[in-house]
């Protein structure tokens, strides 16, 4: 996992826009699925190297970790720019509320609608691991 850290913030550093210009990304976050939790801590937070005898020092940047429980893959994690906004969240329609009697009771019905679009608008910024 440390290595394949270390080419995700490697790949996102050298990236360049379409006129062949350095993006400047600057990776912030691990994103990690629930299985990844403590090695992504063990990862961020130990002064050595993980899993080795050695005495290396730890050279994987300080970033914010964000656990996701709702990712898929146990063994795929991403490393994202946490100043580019990919994935948005967009009303169509906002929420409104009403309500009607029922005919000959005491009792309303009530109901609501909403209307909304999710996905992404670019996917620079963001590089993930196979698993």
């Amino acid at each position: 996992m440390i290595r394949a850290v270390k080419e995700l913030i490697t790949l996102l550093r050298k990236t360049v826009s379409d006129a062949g210009t350095p993006v400047m990304i600057q990776p912030k976050q691990l994103i990690v699925p629930v299985e990844l939790d403590f090695t992504a801590n063990a990862l961020m937070y130990s002064a050595g190297l993980i899993g080795t005898a050695n005495n290396d020092k730890n050279t994987i940047p300080l970033m914010e970790l964000v656990v996701m429980n709702y990712l898929t893959s146990p063994t795929a994690f991403w490393v994202k720019d946490a100043t580019t906004r990919n994935l948005v969240f967009k009303w169509r329609e906002k929420p409104w509320f009403d309500s009607m009697d029922i005919a000959k009771t005491p009792d309303k019905f009530f109901y609501g609608y909403a209307r909304w679009t999710r996905g992404y608008d670019d996917v620079a910024g963001i590089a993930g691991s196979e698993g």
